[in-house]
């Protein structure tokens, strides 16, 4: 179900969302995932505001924890790896921190036992949440695995862990 602390960022995470290209499910997908609307959320490995950022992603002078901000360099590093990778899986499991040269999700586990691949599970099933919410008559829709929105299926059962940070390339 779609989460009311993160729905209530709906305002600035739309307009990065579409600033940089992105659909908003997935932006609101992640922000769940990440903090679940909580601004002041940290993470054990350092990341930091609403979409869990690493302080080295933001430029000299930013504050990181001003919700604006984070969740305008967050949706930014989004795009950047999907525009990289070319996949939406790639992208998310990027953002976590958990792809091989290639953009393929790994295995490789966070502080929380989280893998690139459990991350990417996570993602589909919390974008897939707001999909009824993120279009709320402004006509956006996203998708299904179908018309190959998803690279494969990897949506399975939530493991309940959290992301761990964003790695900074």
């Amino acid at each position: 179900m779609a989460s009311p602390k993160v729905l209530q960022w709906r305002d600035l995470l739309e307009k990065y969302a579409s600033q940089y290209g992105v659909h908003l499910s997935l932006v609101l997908g992640v922000m769940d995932i990440e903090s679940g609307g909580n601004p002041s959320a940290r993470s054990k490995a350092g990341a930091m505001g609403l979409m869990q950022v690493m302080p080295s992603n933001f430029a000299k002078g930013d504050n990181g924890m001003d919700p604006e901000t984070n969740i305008r360099r967050g949706v930014q590093m989004l795009a950047d790896r999907y525009k990289r990778y070319g996949s939406w899986d790639s992208a998310a499991a990027s953002y976590f921190g958990a792809v091989d040269s290639k953009g393929q999700p790994t295995t490789a586990r966070d502080v929380n036992g989280v893998s690139g691949i459990d991350y990417v599970r996570q993602f589909k099933l919390a974008t897939s949440q707001y999909k009824g919410s993120a279009d709320m008559g402004d006509g956006e829709r996203i998708p299904s695995a179908e018309e190959g929105f998803w690279d494969a299926d990897v949506r399975g059962p939530d493991t309940g862990a959290g992301g761990g940070g964003v790695d900074s390339s």
